[in-house]
């Protein structure tokens, strides 16, 4: 049998990364994102013009973008978010998708819960009787008009789901996903974020009422905000190799080390350089 080669240096680092890294990576790698570049790590922080907070990015109590060229994404259904009021909504989520779609999502403050007609709204959450939206009837995918989805910790998404408005409706569940969330929880990694499950249902709703492989980057900006920060965090950790993110294991892509003939390389060409005139100081 004929002898399998050592991995090289970059295949070593793709391993010891994990797969979950790796799928995240690729996934923000395939995304067709608006460009992000009003975005800066060190922004300073400034007051919303609504309420008078300072925040950074965004004013995540009144919904306010503070750069330009931030993204409106246009969905084909509209979408309630119920947000259990414990949950801190600097660090939900669910926010995002009402900043980047502000004419088709809304967020409510769980108990506030309205009621909702059962034959055109769906409830995403994968419980026991829930289906995917490729598994529904035509005739009754067609109604479907409005989702609903849930912003909570996953340990108290049973005390909002409890609610009778919401026992009503029919549940729906998205496809495996893995979550490239940058907060810790034990479910396991195919519990998402919210945005990150919006998404993923609007995603699979766009195949399934136009056909399989048809989807081209539509509502990809949903994760506009989200890939930011993603990126933000790698990026911190990548330049700051004396930190250790300790949220998540293997969380962080770190580069792959140069191979051992790209670093000679380097080396002999720094050594044969002509060395520049040097600066006036």
């Amino acid at each position: 049998a004929a002898k399998r080669e050592a991995p090289t240096q970059e295949e070593a680092a793709q391993q010891q990364q994990g797969p979950e890294t790796k799928k995240a990576a690729t996934l923000f790698s395939m995304l067709k994102l608006a460009p992000s570049g009003a975005l800066v790590r060190d922004a300073p922080r400034r007051k919303c013009p609504h309420c008078g907070r300072t925040r950074k990015y965004f004013c995540y109590t009144c919904f306010e973008n503070f750069f330009p060229d931030v993204p409106r994404v246009q969905l084909p259904i509209r979408c309630d978010i119920i947000h259990f009021p414990g949950e801190n909504l600097s660090k939900s989520t669910a926010v995002h998708a009402r900043l980047l779609a502000p004419d088709f999502v809304q967020l409510i403050d769980y108990p506030d819960v309205p009621e909702y007609d059962p034959e055109t709204c769906v409830l995403l959450f994968p419980s026991n009787t829930s289906v995917s939206l490729a598994e529904m009837p035509p005739e009754r995918f067609a109604k479907v008009q409005k989702l609903v989805a849930v912003d909570s910790q996953w340990q108290r998404a049973r005390k909002v789901l409890s609610h009778p408005n919401l026992q009503r409706l029919p549940c729906v569940r998205i496809n495996t996903a893995h979550t490239s969330f940058w907060r810790y929880q034990h479910f396991g990694e195919e519990y998402l974020a919210t945005v990150e499950a919006i998404y993923h249902f609007y995603r699979e709703y766009f195949e399934a009422k136009n056909g399989q492989y048809t989807y081209n980057g539509e509502y990809d900006n949903l994760l506009f905000y989200f890939s930011f920060m993603y990126n933000l965090i790698q990026d911190f950790y990548k330049e700051h190799t004396e930190r250790t993110f300790n949220k998540k294991k293997d969380y962080i892509h770190y580069d792959a080390p140069p191979t051992d003939a790209a670093a000679a390389a380097t080396a002999t060409a720094t050594a044969t350089a002509t060395p520049a005139e040097p600066h006036n100081k």
